[in-house]
């Protein structure tokens, strides 16, 4: 586990752990009628999108810019 990893140095199968500012967040619904959260996550060296999958919870759109405590693994998803 990788703790406070700054983003620019996140690669693919790293798992982290940290605090990081929410740039943006959107709760969706994917094509299986799941809820999942799209979000952007930054810090002062870049910024990486993320998916929240089966997430209905309450983060949404009105916490954009407070920073939040992430826990999770680095992947690719569609290229």
């Amino acid at each position: 586990m990788n703790y406070e990893l700054p983003i620019c140095q996140m690669a693919r199968n790293d798992d982290i752990e940290g605090f990081y500012v929410l740039r943006s967040a959107f709760p969706k619904v994917a094509s299986n009628g799941k809820p999942f959260l799209n979000l952007t996550l930054s810090d002062k060296t870049g910024a990486i999108d993320g998916k929240v999958w089966d997430y209905a919870g309450p983060i949404g759109a009105a916490d954009e810019g407070k920073v939040v405590k992430v826990r999770g693994s680095v992947s690719e998803f569609r290229g």
